[in-house]
C-alpha cells in the first residue's frame, strides 16, 4: 500500500519540529525554552494532523513505530521545558520575595 503523501509531509513536519526543539533546547535560557515549546506545539499538530490520516489500519500499523517515537519525543521535551520554566518562574518568585523582605524590613 502506497502511504498517504499528506501522512509523509505531516510526519517530516513533526520530526523537523522534534529536532528545532532539541536543537532550541537551553534550560538556563527562558528565551530558548519559550522556542522550545513553539516547535514542540507545531511538532505535535503536526503529529495530529498525521494521526487523522491514519485511518485505515494498514496505514496506522505502518506508521505506528514512527508516530510512537515521535509522541515520546515530544512528551519528554515537554516535561524538560515545563521543569526549567518552573525552574525559572521560582527563581524569579524567589528574587521577589527577596526583595520584599529585605525592603520590608529596613523599612
Amino acid at each position: 500500500m502506497r502511504h498517504h503523501p499528506d501522512l509523509m509531509t505531516h510526519l517530516q513536519r513533526a520530526e523537523e519540529q522534534v529536532r528545532n526543539a532539541r536543537q532550541s533546547w537551553d534550560a538556563t535560557d527562558m528565551e530558548r525554552c519559550v522556542a522550545c515549546v513553539g516547535h514542540l506545539q507545531e511538532a505535535a499538530a503536526a503529529l495530529q494532523s498525521a494521526q487523522q490520516l491514519t485511518a485505515e489500519p494498514q496505514q496506522a500499523a505502518q506508521n505506528r513505530e514512527r508516530i510512537e517515537r515521535l509522541q515520546v519525543s515530544v512528551k519528554r521535551l515537554g516535561r524538560m521545558v515545563d521543569a526549567a520554566i518552573a525552574f525559572h518562574r521560582g527563581l524569579a518568585l524567589q528574587a521577589g520575595m527577596d526583595e520584599a523582605v529585605i525592603t520590608k524590613g529596613n523599612g
